[in-house]
């Protein structure tokens, strides 16, 4: 009998699908059972996205839209 897997939910905000592509195998990579990855390509879908969700944690593309955020 398998043990209950705790699961960390992220919520990865990334324009480039590439990018998300290679997290999710990463991810999948570790132990595909033990996170779930939500993605979203603007910040504007964010906010529905935090508003609905409980995430663990936000992985953020600083430069989405090619513009350097300091």
């Amino acid at each position: 009998m398998d043990a209950a897997v705790d699961t960390t939910r992220l919520l990865l905000i990334e324009d480039n699908r590439g990018d998300y592509l290679l997290t999710r195998e990463m991810l999948k990579d570790i132990d595909s059972r033990r996170f779930i990855l939500d993605w979203e390509v603007t910040f504007e879908g964010v906010l529905g996205l935090l508003a609905e969700g409980d995430y663990d944690v936000c992985l953020v593309d600083y430069t989405i839209g090619g513009k350097k955020r300091h």
